[in-house]
């Protein structure tokens, strides 16, 4: 099996952001297809968020000031959120707090986070998606 490498330009922290920020792979492939090197995304990455990250050299704080700035999304991401029926990464929120985590393949429930306000909560829920919850 050959593996496609991706070049690609330098890609500006907004965009970064952006592209990040956005509800579906589809968006995002959009926002970042003027700095990549391929007509067609490989099909990985219709699926797999975790390949994404080599675009991407945001700090968490950038990404909470940009949710901040667009507000929006946060609200899009946490209603996306409550309604996903599959594994993956959640947002809820419990007695004013907002809590982050993940849903395995065998249906186990692991809490990472707890937040005081929809912004951080949901830069931490972007994150998880994207397999950087590092940052």
């Amino acid at each position: 099996m050959n593996k496609m490498k991706i070049k690609f330009e330098p890609i500006p922290k907004e965009k970064q952001l952006e592209a990040i920020s956005k509800l579906f792979l589809s968006e995002t492939q959009e926002v970042l297809q003027p700095y990549v090197n391929i007509k067609k995304w490989p099909e990985a990455y219709e699926w797999d968020n975790t390949k994404y990250k080599k675009f991407f050299d945001f700090k968490r704080e950038e990404l909470v000031k940009y949710l901040k700035e667009h507000p929006k999304l946060c609200e899009l991401h946490y209603r996306t959120s409550l309604g996903k029926k599959t594994t993956g990464a959640f947002m809820i929120e419990k007695s004013g707090k907002f809590k982050t985590g993940n849903v395995s393949d065998d249906d186990e429930i692991q809490y990472y986070n707890e937040f005081n306000n929809i912004y951080e909560a949901a830069a931490d829920y972007i994150l998880i998606e994207f397999g950087m919850r590092e940052l």
